[in-house]
């Protein structure tokens, strides 16, 4: 299992960059799925 995180969302006015909004994004976590590998009659 791992922890992951991006940098924050960033967006700026074109021609006035001193205008801008940032949003962050929350960690993910990715984990292994387990599963039932078995025949389909079993399920």
């Amino acid at each position: 299992m791992d922890k992951f995180s991006l940098p924050p969302s960033r967006t700026e006015a074109m021609y006035a960059p001193e205008m801008f909004g940032e949003a962050p994004h929350a960690r993910i976590k990715v984990a292994a799925v387990k599963r039932f590998m078995g025949n389909i009659t079993d399920r």
